[in-house]
């Protein structure tokens, strides 16, 4: 088959062949050098199928991971797209390469959010994050200081029921802080 032109169609290209029109990415056009006029054979449209097809896959990730997303919220989402394995293993470790997933990144991210220790772990676990990197990366999170804020925010608005301090505690408990933590807070007065 010979490539009998080439039209430019928003960030892709259409490769016109003999009998079957493609498109294909820009990259996928630079790295298998098509042009008018160039032969291609049944073996090399497979390949720049295969290639192109992986190329939208990253292009696609690529976007999502700016999202602050972890690897298997990534590998998910190229699951839906309907990639095989081996396609999503090649589109994370190119993202990895570019630091664009980084699970302890996304710890040290929720970690500053003021919850208690089991709710950030939770949560993480949930976005797939692996519990090792998690407990690696959680070390300098201080929950005695996000539950003196969340005390202090919370405490006048309890103020005005008798059980005020049942209620708060309740509450506090509610959002994964340890009974024992909560009480040592209470006395202080904060």
């Amino acid at each position: 088959m010979k490539i009998e032109k080439l039209s430019r169609v928003r960030n892709n290209y259409k490769v016109y062949l003999d009998d079957l029109v493609l498109i294909v990415t820009e990259d996928t056009l630079i790295n298998h050098n098509l042009f008018k006029g160039k032969t291609v054979d049944e073996d090399l449209l497979e390949i720049i199928k295969e290639d192109d097809r992986l190329q939208k896959a990253y292009d696609q990730a690529f976007k999502y991971a700016l999202k602050n997303k972890t690897q298997k919220e990534i590998s998910n989402y190229l699951r839906r797209k309907e990639l095989d394995e081996i396609q999503i293993y090649k589109v994370i470790e190119r993202l990895k390469e570019l630091k664009l997933i980084d699970d302890a990144k996304i710890v040290s991210m929720y970690a500053n959010k003021k919850e208690s220790l089991r709710q950030v772990k939770y949560r993480l676990r949930v976005k797939g994050v692996n519990s090792e990197v998690i407990n690696e990366n959680l070390d300098e999170f201080n929950e005695l200081e996000n539950l003196k804020l969340v005390y202090e925010k919370n405490k006048n608005r309890y103020n005005k029921f008798v059980d005020s301090d049942l209620r708060l505690i309740k509450y506090l408990l509610s959002k994964g802080y340890t009974y024992e933590n909560i009480k040592r807070v209470m006395k202080k007065g904060v």
